[in-house]
Parts: C-alpha cells; sequence; structure tokens
C-alpha cells in the first residue's frame, strides 16, 4: 500500500461546549489547521461522555450558565451576583464580527468557562447585555461571574460595520473578574 506525507483530515471538535469542524492539513511533517467552521453535533456518549448542566440564576428572570466538564456552581450565590452593580470594562479594540472569529477560546483555558444564556426581560430590561441574542461566553467563580459583551463602534472609512469588545461583571469579586477576563482576552 502506497502512503503519501501530505492529507486533509476534517475532525468534529469539542472544547469546553464550544463545537466546530476543524479542517487540518498535513504537509512537511505536521498537520496544520486550514479551517475552523461553527457546527454542532451530537455528544459523545459512554465512557467519553461528558455532562453538560445549565443552572439557572433566578426565579425571576431568564439568566442561565451553561457549564461543562462536569462543573458545578451555586445558582443561589450566582444569583446574587445580580444584585451587585454591573462592572463594565472596554477593551478599546474594534473589530468586525468575522474578526471576533473564535475569541471564545481564549476563554476556554480559564477555570469556571461557562456559557451565558439570557432571554426576554433579562436583555429587554437591560440587565445584562451578551454579546449575541442567545447569550456569549463568559467565566465565573463562587458568587461573581463575567461574561463578553460588545458595541457598535464608529465604521471605518470602507463604512464596515465595527464593534469594540469588552467585559461585563457581577458580583462582590466583579472588577478583579473583569480584569482577569479582560488581560485573558488581551493576550
Amino acid at each position: 500500500m502506497e502512503t503519501s506525507s501530505n492529507g486533509r483530515i476534517v475532525v468534529p471538535l469539542r472544547v469546553r461546549g464550544l463545537t466546530r469542524s476543524v479542517a487540518l492539513e498535513r504537509g512537511n511533517g505536521f498537520w496544520r489547521s486550514r479551517s475552523m467552521i461553527y457546527c454542532g453535533f451530537i455528544p459523545m456518549r459512554g465512557a467519553g461522555y461528558c455532562p453538560e448542566s445549565t443552572v439557572r440564576l433566578r426565579d425571576d428572570i431568564e439568566v442561565f450558565l451553561r457549564l461543562d466538564d462536569r462543573q458545578s456552581a451555586d445558582p443561589e450565590a450566582l444569583g446574587g451576583a445580580l444584585k451587585h452593580p454591573a462592572c463594565h470594562t472596554w477593551l478599546g479594540v474594534n473589530a468586525t464580527e468575522s474578526e471576533l472569529g473564535h475569541i471564545e477560546f481564549w476563554l476556554a483555558t480559564m477555570d469556571g468557562f461557562c456559557h451565558l444564556l439570557a432571554r426576554g426581560d433579562a436583555i429587554e430590561g437591560m440587565l445584562v447585555e451578551p454579546m449575541y441574542r442567545w447569550g456569549s461566553m463568559g467565566v465565573f467563580d463562587l458568587d461573581t461571574f463575567a461574561y463578553l459583551t460588545m458595541r457598535e463602534a464608529p465604521r471605518g472609512d470602507d463604512r464596515t460595520r465595527t464593534f469594540e469588545l469588552g467585559v461585563c461583571a457581577y458580583g462582590p469579586q466583579g472588577e478583579q473578574l473583569a480584569d482577569r477576563v479582560t488581560e485573558q482576552i488581551r493576550r
């Protein structure tokens, strides 16, 4: 049988609840990613199964944290975080939606990585302002959580729609957690 030193493989990748289809090409003795696109697939079952859980932060508002990798959280403590004023940090980095790309993978390396999900009054009343309509990526720590947000930035000369990336945190340690997430994103 003849083998080739070059080739391509497309694999489903799941990292802490983030799912992508990754195309890798082999050349010069190593594999290099050529593309990574959003996708959904049926999670693994059996010996490699990794459960996902959703924690509702308060009964009166639809704000949830989706956790992966067998993480656990105290819903009462995190729900109490919403009683604290929001701590916003704006990074001063403007990008198009496509340039934001897969920034959530930078957060996935942090302890307490989660997905913030919000609906209804939580968004309409601007209690939380996630990056997207469904929610955003975030990080939690005991009684505090932070998530990515963005706001429209001035358009450039080519009139392309751009956004400034930010971090919003709630809880008694909101400022410190916002700083940690900001530092991670700036890296």
